[in-house]
């Protein structure tokens, strides 16, 4: 029924593992799309193939980087690709750091089964440097779109995913809680000093601040009661998947 389609590089790599072990308890199949290189022209087709050694029950699509396109057009052209190779009526589209409560995705599908719309997004903790360090406010992560809703012009829109939940030809509903809470987990900005240069020199919005000082400025201090990505407040919680 679901086809879950990882967008993935080897900077999510401590990621990887927990997120295919949480999505195997609701998907019928797995692809793992990645690039030969990182944003930032790095190559990473051996990081990443080295890194996913040993996780079984997965496809995987290497796609070349194209250095002339965007950061966005990759992205947008990743998740083309893998819902192009995906074999069930429900695609859930998610990033490398974007870890879903298996049990908890499950139990939503049981809800709400027979799915009367076509995409839906999902209620996310939110996480700063610290996988223990959990935002107060919650965001919305992931995206779960019916497969014959897939359609070019709504795909390679500068809002990527988010494009399909905005479509005028596509019925949502509001983003998913699970009955416990939220069932996503994002940790993007969870990584040491050279871990989040990495990132912020390699994602689709490196040019949109000088992210490499904010970073510098971030480590040169205690960990805060805040961030500098979106200023939320933070609480200390259990390292849910031990990533």
């Amino acid at each position: 029924m679901i086809t879950t389609i990882i967008n993935y590089c080897s900077l999510d790599k401590r990621f990887i593992w927990p997120q295919v072990e949480q999505a195997k308890c609701f998907s019928n199949e797995i692809i793992i799309v990645f690039f030969d290189h990182l944003l930032n022209g790095k190559s990473d087709f051996y990081e990443v193939t080295e890194s996913l050694k040993g996780i079984s029950g997965i496809k995987l699509l290497p796609l070349p980087f194209n250095p002339e396109m965007s950061g966005r057009f990759h992205h947008n052209f990743s998740r083309w690709c893998g819902a192009g190779l995906a074999a069930c009526e429900w695609i859930l589209f998610l990033d490398g750091d974007e870890i879903i409560n298996g049990s908890g995705m499950q139990n939503s599908i049981n809800n709400l089964s027979p799915f009367e719309f076509d995409a839906v997004t999902f209620e996310c903790f939110w996480y700063f440097r610290e996988p223990t360090n959990q935002a107060v406010i919650t965001e919305n992560a992931g995206l779960l779109v019916r497969k014959s809703k897939i359609d070019v012009n709504v795909n390679f829109t500068e809002r990527e995913r988010w494009a399909y939940l905005e479509s005028p030809n596509i019925s949502t509903i509001p983003s998913i809680c699970g009955l416990e809470g939220p069932i996503m987990h994002h940790y993007s900005w969870v990584r040491n000093r050279q871990d989040m240069i990495d990132k912020v020199t390699s994602w689709g919005h490196k040019g949109e601040k000088d992210w490499a000082a904010l970073v510098e400025a971030e480590f040169n201090k205690p960990l805060g009661d805040t961030d500098f990505v979106h200023g939320y407040q933070y609480r200390k919680v259990s390292n849910f998947f031990k990533v």
